[in-house]
């Protein structure tokens, strides 16, 4: 439960920076979702082939949302 000074706060807070630790399956989808939704977005991983790994994830679930027609080819251009 907020308490009032809480609530006070949340409700000038806006978040503009994301950081995700990781880019693994949760990390990968938690920064494909911030960046889409217009965050700037931060990924931390420990080595350059995780990277790479998370990436791949993300494209492969950024086409698979554009196959099945769920978003539209306008957003498909703006979000990635």
């Amino acid at each position: 439960m907020l308490t009032a000074l809480s609530q006070e706060v949340a409700s000038v807070m806006t978040i503009q920076r994301v950081g995700v630790v990781g880019f693994g399956q949760m990390g990968s989808g938690i920064a494909q979702i911030c960046a889409q939704a217009g965050l700037d977005t931060v990924v931390r991983e420990v080595e350059q082939s995780l990277v790479d790994k998370g990436f791949q994830r993300t494209r492969k679930r950024h086409a698979a949302a554009f196959a099945g027609r769920r978003r539209s080819p306008t957003s498909r251009t703006a979000t990635w």
